[in-house]
């Protein structure tokens, strides 16, 4: 389901191309890592994560909002997370 989701949101993007079609996009990457990450897949967990960040990096250089902090810590607590599951 998250990965038609993010599919989706992809499309938007290439449609759109707004803010807040790129921060749905990160959503849903990270929402994709959630998932990946309990089913012990870290490999695709981590790839998500990271393209989730990347995304909103550059987000926040544009749009420096609450929200985006928000999500800027979420993605980066997962990635601190699944580093730690390697250990």
């Amino acid at each position: 389901v998250f990965g038609e989701s993010l599919e989706i949101r992809r499309e938007l993007v290439s449609r759109v191309g707004s803010v807040e079609s790129l921060r749905d996009v990160s959503v849903s990457l990270n929402n994709v890592g959630r998932v990946a990450e309990a089913l012990g897949d870290l490999g695709r967990a981590e790839a998500a994560y990271r393209d989730a960040l990347r995304i909103l990096e550059e987000l926040a250089q544009k749009l420096a909002t609450s929200q985006m902090e928000n999500d800027l810590a979420e993605v980066r607590g997962n990635l601190e997370r699944l580093e730690e599951r390697r250990r």
